[in-house]
């Protein structure tokens, strides 16, 4: 900050009195800021004090009061600060709070729901032993398999917007915030335009949560009649029946990765210990031949 000094000019006669010192402003200072020493828009004297004239911007207040420094720079009066509220950037950040919770509670339940389909209305179904004549246990205890399924789903669309996480995942970190997120925008320009991206990808990443569900009971639905002769549809079992599928296929494809990867390694590790280095570019040479 500059001293308070370089503003005095003795060819000006306006005495301010402080505790132990006179003060000589000049008009050319009143019109500039006494930090920055530039005259700007939207000026303001920091203190309450009615007989000081000092002036200073908006920006270098600001500073001073980030600083811990809450006193006018000329007459040493405590600095006013009153506060109002941005209501734009307050209802945006709490229908960013409510839209992640929403989505955390409300969303998953559905994802359950969804999973468990016509399940839920019907209530727990009891089978009929044809021996005893009798009904016994429920036969819908296997939806078990059903809710740890559709917990793995939840994973997929759910970020760490309300809570802070370590660095130690790059590609999910958000640095501005400290916050674990991702999306799912990888064009250059897309990714630029769009504002909300984190958000913008609960909402996708839901959908196509719930998109893999419905997929599993219609893939689990001939599988149930089939196997069982039960024409059931849309129930624990036919999305249980469709996890299953989703199951073997990925621990298909994750044999087929685990495959390639030991191919891999072991060619690296034969080129590097019994590899025979060959030098340039082998051609064919019409006058030699």
């Amino acid at each position: 900050m500059a001293d308070s000094s370089q503003l005095l000019d003795s060819n000006f006669s306006q005495p301010l009195e402080t505790n132990n010192t006179v003060i000589t402003m000049t008009n050319s200072a009143n019109l500039s800021c006494y930090a920055c020493l530039e005259i700007k828009d939207r000026m303001v004297r920091p203190c309450t004090n009615d007989k000081c004239n000092a002036r200073i911007c908006k920006k270098c207040i600001g500073r001073q009061v980030v600083t811990n420094n809450k006193k006018c720079g000329i007459c040493r009066s405590p600095i006013l600060v009153t506060s109002t509220i941005n209501y734009g950037k307050c209802c945006e950040s709490y229908f960013k709070v409510i839209y992640v919770l929403f989505m955390f509670t409300v969303g998953s339940s559905l994802l359950f729901l969804n999973a468990l389909g016509k399940t839920v209305a019907t209530g727990i179904v009891r089978c009929y032993d044809s021996t005893s004549k009798n009904y016994i246990s429920p036969c819908d205890d296997g939806a078990v398999g059903t809710i740890f399924f559709v917990s793995l789903f939840i994973g997929i669309y759910l970020q760490g917007h309300l809570w802070r996480c370590c660095d130690c995942c790059t590609c999910c970190y958000n640095h501005k915030y400290k916050l674990c997120t991702y999306d799912i925008f990888c064009c250059g320009n897309l990714r630029q335009k769009l504002k909300y991206k984190s958000y913008l990808t609960i909402f996708i990443m839901y959908c196509v949560a719930n998109g893999l569900i419905v997929l599993a009971h219609l893939i689990g639905q001939p599988i149930i009649k089939s196997m069982f002769n039960k024409d059931d549809f849309y129930t624990w079992r036919t999305s249980l029946a469709g996890f299953i599928v989703y199951v073997i296929i990925l621990g298909f494809v994750g044999i087929m990765f685990a495959i390639y990867g030991i191919y891999n390694c072991i060619m690296r590790h034969a080129e590097t210990k019994y590899g025979v280095p060959e030098y340039g570019v082998l051609i064919e040479d019409d006058i030699m031949s």
